[in-house]
């Protein structure tokens, strides 16, 4: 039953893991870094992030994250489009291992922003062996505005 405290400086509060299970606050520190990994991109920088954020991906889902990350890519090339997400709500659910991040999707082509959304998304984690994998991500509900 040994509990280990980590601080690094990115986080923004203390979080803890345990043999079974985790802190609210890990999963949501996590899930705002890999939100941003995930939604933060540009054509230049997404090869690079999918191959971030694969890492910690749970081996019956990489497959079909990776399909999803390559078609992003794909698309962010060819429409020459950037995204910025900026979060501004979490719901964490440590006993499922799931969170929903709130927050608004900017679309870019070039300096101009081309639509926004109030996006939410759920990540599903699993914890296996002291590690955090991410099983699922996806976009559960989207408001989308034109401009």
């Amino acid at each position: 039953n040994e509990r280990i405290i980590v601080v690094p400086p990115d986080l923004k509060q203390e979080v803890w893991l345990e043999q079974n299970r985790v802190s609210n606050a890990y999963l949501e520190e996590m899930a705002l870094v890999y939100a941003s990994l995930m939604l933060d991109c540009t054509p230049e920088s997404a090869a690079y992030k999918r191959d971030i954020i694969l890492r910690p991906t749970a081996p019956e889902s990489h497959g079909s994250l990776k399909r999803r990350l390559l078609e992003e890519e794909q698309r962010l090339k060819k429409e020459h489009l950037t995204t910025s997400f900026q979060p501004n709500a979490i719901k964490v659910d440590a006993a499922r291992l799931t969170v929903e991040v709130t927050g608004d999707l900017l679309r870019f082509v070039g300096e101009k922003r081309i639509s926004q959304s109030r996006d939410i998304y759920r990540f599903q984690f699993e914890y296996k062996a002291g590690r955090l994998s991410i099983k699922a991500f996806e976009l559960i509900n989207s408001d989308a505005q034109k401009g």
